[in-house]
């Protein structure tokens, strides 16, 4: 569909912040370059706020601009640190359900490696006691980077600061730090967790303006197995001081990339302005096409993919400084079956350079809006129109249409193998988007309330707090390792291009009751149940080892059978997971209580 611009002069002055709009252009009068971007329902009312992070002439700066879903904007007061070429990631951390976030950066006399906690009632803190992190910049994330269900943290940055660490979750409320990263010497990393391969766990590519051991750009794939990477080289022209943006824009179910960023130093290419766009076909990477001339001059987020016309596929958004116009530029590339097409409403743009942009729908109409920040010096309406100067803008996409949201997924089934459970759903549809295309938010809570996967989403309605790909990407099984046995309620929602997602379908799981046996195998019967002392065993003809593990996966006993009927247990009241390990390497399972 076609989207226009109305530009209207209309003025309005909001706090502190210098706040004026003109016509569907809001101007939140925060002068930052070299930022970070965030679009997330911080105060959890229901619609997207602004997180703004990034340096000016009078040093670092940080603020929360709140939203009122009207395109009303003020100020508040939150931890986060003002600093340069920074990065944020949101997601929970702790597993109470609440919002949690990372920030990186060089703020004004020190590197910021810090994770933010909230509370129920919306109390924001930093956390010391959970992560004490290596102090490196510009790259740090969470993701739960080895399918145990617990949210990990990256952090990568420069080599003369440190060694670039994964912390993996210990699940005692801490994390241990893995040294398989620490040969690598990088100067301004940019990571991306992404499942390139699309096979149920997230790799991470790495781009690097410089890596010691190799002289040059880097930009190298790790896959991962189980939280161990493996380095591959996608044989790509690599960038440094970029961005890459992952999406599948071809709809044929993997993600590919959109890579930015500057070329020399033995990169190949004696060229900055160059965004290249390459085909991911099962993890062979090819050029589909190129976009120029654009230079972010900053690190991360300088570029996006989003269905910003509500057809189903992803067009591309880029920034930076246009050097055959010979001014800052954003432009909009719209998709038409892989074909991109400049958008009419590039003109009337503000362009922007040291810059980063965002797309999220802020006042909740079904389309997505545009957020961008840096220097802007065009003159994007007119002679004397020119900000020339730092702005961070909110452009409001003034579609005719909304887009309707994807069908809920059907099906969903979960299928224990020991203490390892796997999660599968039907891939949903869409009126627009593709099926292959369709990503999925996934969450798993225990009987407890505790989370082992969070979706930056409302369970209860579906409303996407923080707009983008979901937690599984674009896979509809997702299996985690070493669940303890416990009661889970899980489920799963559907998000389209324009990152509006379904209602979530949700099920219960009993993981205590464990996999299926084969119809050739007898189930052991257990007795009596509770149990004082001594257990009897019936069935177990085929039965090699009994193992007890307690409610929080650990194995406090094993024995291999040798015709044994009763086993004799020293083990504390409480209950308990009883596992039949059987010659085929099968498993049954039973709770017992012991008195």
């Amino acid at each position: 569909m076609n989207r226009k611009i109305i530009v209207v002069a209309s003025i309005c002055l909001l706090s502190t912040l210098g706040v004026f709009s003109q016509g569907n252009i809001v101007d939140l009068g925060v002068n930052v370059q070299k930022s970070e971007l965030s679009a997330v329902d911080i105060d959890g009312d229901g619609d997207r706020d602004l997180i703004i992070v990034g340096e000016n002439p009078d040093g670092r700066f940080a603020q929360v601009i709140l939203n009122d879903g009207e395109f009303n904007f003020s100020p508040m007061e939150y931890p986060f640190v003002g600093a340069a070429l920074t990065t944020m990631d949101w997601g929970d951390v702790n597993g109470d359900g609440n919002l949690d976030a990372v920030q990186s950066g060089f703020a004004a006399d020190s590197i910021v490696t810090n994770l933010f906690v909230s509370d129920s009632e919306g109390n924001w803190s930093v956390d010391l006691a959970m992560g004490d992190f290596q102090h490196m910049s510009p790259s740090m994330g969470i993701a739960d980077l080895n399918n145990d269900g617990y949210t990990d943290v990256y952090v990568f940055g420069n080599h003369f600061e440190g060694k670039p660490q994964i912390y993996f979750n210990d699940q005692e409320g801490g994390f241990a730090a893995s040294a398989q990263f620490e040969d690598y010497q990088f100067i301004d990393p940019y990571v991306s967790v992404v499942d390139i391969d699309v096979d149920g766990d997230l790799d991470l590519f790495v781009m690097a303006g410089y890596e010691v051991n190799i002289d040059a750009r880097f930009a190298r794939i790790f896959y991962n197995e189980e939280g161990t990477f493996t380095e591959s080289d996608p044989e790509i022209t690599a960038k440094g001081f970029g961005h890459a943006e992952w999406g599948d824009f071809d709809s044929d179910g993997d993600l590919d990339l959109l890579l930015n960023g500057d070329g020399w130093v033995n990169s190949g290419e004696d060229n900055d302005n160059i965004v290249r766009l390459y085909e991911n076909d099962g993890g062979e990477f090819t050029e589909a096409t190129t976009f120029t001339t654009y230079r972010q001059i900053n690190i991360g987020d300088g570029t996006r993919f989003a269905d910003w016309d509500n057809d189903g596929d992803l067009d591309v958004i880029i920034t930076g400084w246009n050097q055959d116009a010979g001014r800052q530029a954003t432009a909009i590339y719209l998709n038409n079956a892989g074909s991109f097409t400049e958008a009419d409403v590039n003109a009337s743009l503000p362009g922007v350079s040291e810059s980063a942009v965002e797309v999220s729908d802020l006042d909740n109409d079904g389309d997505l809006d545009l957020i961008i920040g840096g220097y802007s010096g065009n003159q994007w309406n007119g002679d004397g129109s020119a900000f020339n100067r730092n702005v961070t803008l909110v452009i409001e996409n003034t579609s005719a249409g909304s887009n309707e949201a994807p069908a809920s997924p059907q099906n969903l089934s979960a299928v224990a193998s020991g203490m390892d459970v796997t999660f599968s759903w039907d891939a949903s549809t869409d009126d627009l988007t593709a099926a292959e295309s369709l990503t999925y938010n996934f969450y798993l809570i225990n009987a407890e309330g505790q989370y082992f996967y969070y979706p930056l989403a409302d369970i209860a309605t579906g409303y996407i707090t923080s707009q983008g790909k979901g937690n599984v990407q674009l896979n509809t099984e997702w299996t985690v390792k070493g669940l303890a046995y416990d009661d889970y309620t899980w489920g799963v929602q559907a998000i389209d291009n324009s990152f509006s997602g379904s209602t979530f379908t949700s099920a219960t799981f009993n993981h205590l009751e464990g996999g299926p046996l084969n119809a050739g195998i007898k189930p052991v019967l257990v007795y009596p149940n509770p149990v004082q002392g001594e257990l009897k065993l019936h069935g177990t003809e085929q039965v090699k080892e009994v193992l007890i593990f307690s409610l929080a996966g650990d194995k406090v006993y094993a024995k291999a059978l040798v015709n044994e009927s009763s086993l004799t247990l020293n083990l504390a009241k409480g209950v308990y997971v009883l596992n039949a390990v059987y010659e085929n390497g099968e498993r049954s399972s039973e709770k017992i209580i012991i008195e």
